[in-house]
């Protein structure tokens, strides 16, 4: 009697260790999926921040893997320039000048470089 509880008991407790699992299992797949769109996102954000553009100086696109960032100087007024860094889908202005763009162009290559020693592949 008492060998027949135990298996019983055993059993039971089989039965719930791999239902839990599953569940785990489930909620990670859900993550991935709620994860990959905003990936998606924030590559074609990067594509879109790249584009040639009249007033661009210089562009470069660095990647790591799936991670992708990039480094843009464009023109501002008449003499002037702007650093726009875009990473994650999101674009922000690092660095500007009003007399020139050589400025610009060192803190682009300042930034191009950091990614490099990060392990990033510039173009």
């Amino acid at each position: 009697m008492k060998a027949i509880l135990i298996i019983l008991t055993l059993g039971m407790l089989a039965v719930s260790c791999s239902s839990g699992d599953k569940k785990v299992t489930e909620a990670t797949d859900q993550a991935v999926k709620a994860v990959e769109p905003v990936k998606t996102k924030a590559e074609a954000a990067v594509a879109d921040a790249m584009k040639p553009t009249e007033g661009n100086i210089m562009k470069t696109e660095c990647k790591l893997g799936k991670d992708v960032r990039g480094i843009s100087v464009d023109k501002n007024g008449a003499n002037g320039c702007a650093v726009n860094y875009t990473k994650n889908g999101e674009t922000k202005q690092v660095g500007r000048s009003s007399v020139g763009k050589t400025y610009c162009e060192e803190i682009a290559n300042r930034i191009s470089t950091n990614l490099k020693n990060a392990g990033f592949s510039c173009e």
